[in-house]
């Protein structure tokens, strides 16, 4: 088990690769976490460039990984960058 957790801190017994996140929809409203996948997209003018699948539940620890594939499929790099 503890080398299915790697640096997490939860696993689903169903989809192992999958992490327990706080999702948007919460149709029961009682705040109970689900496994999921953290997805992350690249676009310029509407186009995707790239996109990325984390097990990370935070956008935060996501970035920079994201970056780096990018970056290793030999895209250009922006020149400024804008998160949400």
């Amino acid at each position: 088990q503890l080398a299915t957790f790697g640096d997490r801190n939860s696993f689903s017994k169903t989809d192992p690769a999958a992490t327990f996140m706080r999702m948007k929809e919460d149709h029961m409203e009682n705040g109970q976490l689900k496994p999921g996948y953290n997805v992350q997209m690249g676009t310029e003018n509407q186009f995707v460039l790239g996109y990325s699948v984390h097990q990370r539940p935070t956008d935060t620890r996501c970035l920079i990984p994201h970056l780096e594939l990018l970056r290793s499929w030999s895209l250009p790099f922006p020149k400024q960058l804008a998160a949400d």
